[in-house]
């Protein structure tokens, strides 16, 4: 782990998300912008935190954090690999649903938003890859709701993952309860 303080979290650093079923799902920090801190994810799930290949295959839309997970230590930091920025979008959009309030300016299957509150409008494999067509989009989600997302969607011990399916799922702790190993 780097020797610095994880409240100084810098664009290519990379976390380790340890999940409740063991191992840990990787992130790279790829923007700081308005809309928050954006973490581009790899979807291997791995038994010891650890710097990805360049290779390693990815989830292809970076999400945004909403608590203090990486700051607090909870995710901490173990690397930092500016190469894997290049994996991920520089200015990672958010979604709206195609009812969303802004009709005049979204499309028929919806629109995305970068950070400069620029829209542009979708077209349909676009809205159903980031999941606005079936209703499992989430762009913003807080630590423990955004591990759950990617099991959901890139389940352990699926393609890429590199330690067994875990056994029947546990709760997620309490935001009181530490999820640091040991």
């Amino acid at each position: 782990m780097l020797n610095r303080r994880s409240a100084d979290v810098w664009i290519g650093d990379v976390v380790a998300a340890p999940i409740p079923a063991g191992g840990y799902r990787i992130g790279v920090i790829v923007a700081k912008n308005a809309f928050g801190l954006a973490i581009g994810f790899f979807e291997t799930v791995v038994p010891v935190p650890r710097v990805p290949a360049f290779t390693d295959k990815v989830v292809p839309f970076p999400m945004y954090k909403l608590d203090d997970s990486i700051e607090s230590g909870r995710w901490p930091i173990i690397g930092r690999d500016e190469r894997l920025l290049d994996r991920f979008p520089r200015d990672p959009e958010i979604y709206h649903r195609p009812d969303w309030p802004a009709k005049p300016r979204r499309g028929e299957f919806g629109a995305a938003e970068n950070s400069a509150r620029v829209l542009r409008k979708i077209d349909v494999e676009e809205a159903r890859a980031v999941g606005l067509l079936d209703g499992t989009y989430h762009q913003f989600l807080p630590g423990q709701r955004m591990l759950r997302w990617l099991d959901d969607r890139y389940p352990p011990g699926g393609r890429g993952d590199q330690r067994p399916a875990p056994v029947p799922a546990q709760p997620y702790p309490s935001r009181t309860e530490s999820l640091l190993p040991g």
